[in-house]
């Protein structure tokens, strides 16, 4: 949904609930419901320099090749939480903020956003740094 659309009731309500979950797991974690984590607690990262072989016809690093690392990421960490390999339904959005060059260090990291309980994945995002 856009950012500048604003939230119906049911999603209002949804936000205050997360909230309010997420609250207890931060001030009190013991009295938190078992099923309930914070994402960062499930949260991958990987560190890599950027190789020539990478390079696209710029001199800079292929997008499609940071796609792909970021997926892997993804992917990999949605198998760890779950426990068996997630089925992928599509990409929601991949935005490219500046350019990689070919020596760079790169950070990338995803984490669990939402899940229905741990065979449904809802979402998880890989982010990638350059240094």
């Amino acid at each position: 949904k856009p950012m500048h659309q604003e939230m119906s009731d049911e999603e209002a309500q949804l936000v205050a609930d997360l909230l309010k979950e997420s609250k207890v797991l931060m001030e009190m974690p013991a009295l938190a419901p078992g099923d309930v984590m914070l994402a960062r607690a499930t949260r991958q990262e990987n560190l890599f320099m950027t190789q020539p072989q990478q390079r696209n016809m710029n001199g800079r690093v292929f997008g499609g090749f940071l796609m792909r690392r970021a997926f892997e990421l993804a992917y990999a960490t949605a198998f760890s939480f779950c426990g068996m390999p997630p089925r992928f339904l599509e990409v929601g959005e991949v935005t490219f903020k500046q350019p990689v060059s070919v020596g760079e260090l790169l950070s990338l990291r995803a984490e669990i956003r939402a899940s229905v309980d741990r065979s449904e994945l809802s979402e998880s995002l890989a982010t990638a740094y350059s240094r």
